[in-house]
C-alpha cells in the first residue's frame, strides 16, 4: 500500500528545503525525496553568491539571515567580494560593485534549511530518486524506491527534472552550458577579488576566494552550432597561469540551457527552482524565494482559494525578472559574433573606468568603437 503525503517535493537543493519548511511550518504531513545522499554540500559548479533579487538577506559579521524564510545560519560567509577585474586578450576591465558580493558556504546554508526543515516534521528520503509521476488531479502518484501518494507534488528536482519532463509544459531549449570547476588551497589573485577571462561572451572562466582556499571554473555555453572547446585543457592553462596549487575538490555539470517554461503548474502539480526559470540557472536566493512561494501557494490552494497557482506563477516570474531574462535571447544572434578576435575589441572599447560608476555619457562616447567590435 503507498504511503500518503499532504504533499509530496521532488529534490532537496534550496527551492525543495524552503518549500518543505514552510509546509511543514503549517501543520502538513511533507516528504521531500532527493536524489544524493547528502544535501548538506555543495555539489557542482556553482559560484556560491548571493544576489540582490529574490530572497532578501542581511550580514552581521559571518551570520547570515534570509528575511522571507526567517531563518539566521551562523558562519555562512566564506567571503565578500570587492573588486571584479574582467580580462580578454590583452585588455581589461575593472568594476567594483557598490555592495560587496557575498560567497557563502553552501553545507552551512543547505544543512541549516535541511535541519529546519526536520524540525518541523519534514520526511527526508535521501539517496532516493524519483522513477515515474503521475497524476489524475486529485492524486500524484510517485515510484522511487516505493510507490507514494499525496495530495500534491513540488517539482523541484532542478534542470534535469523529472517532474518537468512528466508534464505538457512547453520548455524551449537554446543550448546546454557545460562547465569544469576546481577548489584550490592557493592562487596568484587577489583575496577578495573576482577575475574572469572571456574568450568569447559565453566561454571562459572565473576565480575567487572560497573559505581558506579559492574556487576556478571554466565554462562554454553551448548553441546549435558552437564549437566545443577542450575544457580539461583549458582548466589545466588556466590553474597554470594563476599558479594555482593544492587541488582539494573537483566538480562538473552538463546543464540544459531552456527559456522559463510556459507554465509552472499543472492540475495539482507546481514547479520551482532551475526546473522551470530561465536558462536553467535559477540563483540562490530566487531558488530560496520560489520555495517559499510554492509552498504559500498550495497552502492557498488547500484552502480553496481560486487562482493560487496563477499568482504564484506571476510572482516569481516578476521577482526573479523572467522577462528581462528571456528577452536576452534577441541578442544571441549579436553576441554569437564575440568570438576570441572580437571579444576583446569590445572589451577594449569599454576600458579604462570603473564600469560601476561611470555614467551614461561614458558609454554614449564609446558606441563607435563597440560597433567596431561586431564588425
Amino acid at each position: 500500500m503507498s504511503e500518503h503525503y499532504d504533499v509530496i517535493i521532488s529534490g532537496g537543493g534550496y527551492a525543495g528545503l524552503c518549500c518543505g519548511k514552510t509546509l511543514a511550518a503549517n501543520g502538513k504531513r511533507i516528504l521531500l525525496l532527493e536524489a544524493r545522499k547528502e544535501i548538506a554540500r555543495k555539489h557542482r559548479g556553482c559560484q556560491c553568491s548571493l544576489y540582490p533579487f529574490g530572497e532578501t538577506f542581511s550580514m552581521e559579521g559571518k551570520d547570515i539571515t534570509f528575511h522571507q524564510n526567517k531563518i539566521t545560519v551562523q558562519n555562512a560567509l566564506m567571503a565578500q567580494l570587492t573588486t571584479v577585474e574582467c580580462v580578454s586578450g590583452n585588455y581589461t576591465l575593472n568594476t567594483t560593485p557598490p555592495d560587496p558580493m557575498p560567497i557563502i558556504d553552501e553545507g552551512k546554508v543547505k544543512g541549516a534549511l535541511e535541519k529546519a526543515c526536520r524540525e518541523n516534521g519534514v520526511n527526508i528520503s535521501t539517496g532516493t530518486k524519483v522513477k515515474s509521476i503521475e497524476t489524475d488531479g486529485q492524486r500524484v502518484c510517485i515510484t522511487a524506491d516505493k510507490e507514494y501518494e499525496a495530495d500534491y507534488l513540488i517539482g523541484a528536482d532542478g534542470a534535469h527534472s523529472l517532474a518537468m519532463r512528466s508534464l505538457p509544459l512547453k520548455k524551449n531549449k537554446i543550448g546546454t552550458f557545460v562547465e569544469i570547476e576546481v577548489e584550490t588551497e592557493r592562487m596568484n589573485m587577489p583575496p577578495n577579488g573576482f577575475y574572469a577571462e572571456l574568450r568569447s561572451m559565453v566561454a571562459g572562466l572565473y576565480a575567487q576566494p572560497y573559505g581558506e582556499g579559492y574556487m576556478l571554473g571554466v565554462f562554454q555555453g553551448l548553441g546549435p552550432d558552437s564549437t566545443r572547446i577542450d575544457l580539461k585543457n583549458y582548466l589545466e592553462e588556466s590553474l597554470h597561469k594563476l599558479k594555482a596549487g593544492g587541488i582539494t575538490r573537483r566538480y562538473g555539470c552538463s546543464m540544459p540551457i531552456y527559456l522559463s517554461a510556459s507554465s509552472s503548474h499543472y492540475k495539482n502539480i507546481l514547479m520551482a527552482g532551475d526546473s522551470v526559470g530561465s536558462f536553467s540557472m535559477v540563483t540562490i536566493t530566487g531558488a530560496m524565494l520560489m520555495g517559499l512561494l510554492a509552498g504559500e501557494a498550495v497552502l492557498q490552494h488547500m484552502e480553496g482559494i481560486s487562482g493560487a497557482f496563477e499568482a504564484y506563477d506571476k510572482q516569481w516570474r516578476s521577482a526573479l525578472q523572467q522577462k528581462s531574462m528571456d528577452r536576452m535571447r534577441s541578442f544571441f544572434f549579436l553576441l554569437k559574433r564575440l568570438n576570441e578576435k572580437r571579444m576583446p575589441r569590445l572589451v577594449k572599447a569599454l576600458a579604462g573606468s570603473d564600469l560601476a560608476t561611470v555614467g551614461k555619457w561614458y558609454y554614449i562616447k564609446r558606441i563607435p568603437a563597440i560597433v567596431r567590435a561586431f564588425i
